[in-house]
């Protein structure tokens, strides 16, 4: 045991008194809390777009397509008074004294050649055509260099339904503000119901730190696990190893490499898990000189209970996956032979981030049931599960157990083949050899 422990001391400092690791914990919250800031305001707010308006409509339709396309990103829906106020956020959120856009007005007969011409040159961001047919076509025409600016193209499209409604409305002799004051959408107040009441955030902000789970889990076991397998093969390319099995048992060797790996990956989360801490404890602060959403904040907390359950998934899973990784550093001779098999071992990892969708839309399917009990999927797939919605008692024990299975089976078989692959130099064994290797040990 004090063999052991003298391994796993050596692997945890020779990782944590590193500036990689220092600069990575300190750095990933940062880019996270960034990326998720930038997405916030995303859309270029306040910029201002120059956009050219080709009136072919009947006569009034385009004023009223001016005004609702000069009131998007305000507050949604008509005024008290009617006046039109659509939804739409986006490139929009502009001081009320700016409007989102410069709309220069052309008649009928203006030139689309020269139109085209100032788009390119940059004159204009882009031209909206209202056809002379639009009442029966239900058409608008825009033009413009970036057509993948959803909110721009929301904010059209919502004005130029806003003024085809109001004049089909008018020209049945029905009152456009009382029908839309009428029609005024609701708004959905969501939360999860769980063992301790109604907690948790709105459906956007579960789907985003599910999301963010699923890729730590992913990227902390990828990272460490495949330190496991360089320092495998580091050891035995330097010979290293040949010293070290001489006075430490290989199963001594490859137990402590891979605890003190696991120590250093756990001790970077227990900082992030305090920042997250933080972060949360200051709400009001981050609402009120940030605007981020409360149900944002709220959905970033978590009960012991679930955050016990995210760790043993997480340790459970990072023992599988890197004593896979020590077995397959030592049977490979070098790290661009291992590169490929390193991509194979990982593809279990990546396919519930392809089912992130499944999961959170439905968490008692047939799909995240077959994710959350594999034991090579489990370890993203049940973080993902446990922040859509609550689990019952008896899938999350036997998920848990066919992974504590699946992780002691692969240790054994991994032990077998770092015992008998550590000292085995030259060329690529092969699955007989493999096989062979396991029987020996």
């Amino acid at each position: 045991m004090r063999e052991v422990l003298i391994i796993v001391e050596r692997e945890f400092r020779e990782r944590v008194q590193t500036r990689s690791f220092v600069i990575g914990t300190l750095l990933f919250p940062v880019f996270m809390i960034g990326v998720m800031m930038m997405s916030s305001v995303a859309g270029d707010a306040g910029e201002q777009r120059r956009i050219a308006l080709v009136d072919r409509a009947p006569a009034g339709l385009s004023g009223v397509f001016e005004q609702a396309l000069l009131a998007s990103g305000r507050a949604p829906g008509p005024t008290a008074d009617g006046d039109p106020a659509p939804a739409g956020s986006g490139a929009a959120a502009a001081p009320e004294d700016t409007p989102p856009y410069a709309i220069e007005r052309h008649g009928a007969d203006a030139l689309i050649e020269g139109l085209d011409r100032r788009v390119l040159e940059q004159e204009l961001d882009g031209y909206v055509i209202l056809p002379a047919d639009i009442l029966e076509s239900g058409e608008v025409v825009y033009r413009a260099r970036n057509i993948t600016n959803r909110f721009v193209l929301r904010d059209i499209s919502t004005a130029a339904t806003f003024a085809l409604q109001t004049r089909r409305l008018g020209s049945a002799g029905v009152d456009p503000a009382t029908v839309r004051r009428l029609m005024q959408p609701v708004d959905l107040n969501t939360a999860r119901v769980t063992e301790a009441g109604q907690a948790g955030g709105d459906a956007e902000s579960t789907f985003w730190v599910a999301y963010i789970l699923a890729f730590l889990a992913y990227f902390v076991i990828a990272m460490y696990g495949h330190g496991v397998m360089r320092s495998v093969i580091q050891e035995k390319v330097t010979r290293i190893s040949e010293i070290l099995v001489s006075t430490v048992r290989a199963a001594h060797l490859m137990t402590g490499k891979i605890a003190g790996v696991s120590g250093a990956a756990l001790l970077q989360l227990a900082i992030w898990a305090a920042m997250v801490a933080l972060v949360v404890s200051q709400s009001e602060l981050l609402q009120e000189r940030f605007g981020v959403s409360g149900t944002a904040v709220d959905a970033m907390r978590f009960e012991p209970g679930l955050m016990a359950l995210l760790l043993a998934f997480f340790v459970l899973g990072f023992l599988l996956y890197a004593a896979l990784f020590a077995a397959l550093g030592a049977a490979m001779s070098s790290e661009q032979e291992a590169q490929p098999f390193q991509i194979v071992l990982m593809l279990p990892l990546f396919v519930p981030l392809l089912f992130l969708g499944a999961i959170t839309n439905d968490p008692e399917g047939g799909i995240t049931l077959a994710l959350v009990l594999v034991p090579f999927t489990a370890p993203v797939a049940m973080p993902m599960r446990l922040a859509a919605a609550p689990a019952d008692a008896g899938t999350v024990a036997l998920s848990l157990a066919l992974l504590v299975l699946a992780a002691a089976a692969v240790a054994w078989l991994a032990g077998k083949i770092y015992r008998v692959g550590i000292l085995a130099t030259g060329k690529r064994p092969t699955a007989r050899e493999l096989a062979r290797w396991i029987r020996a040990a």
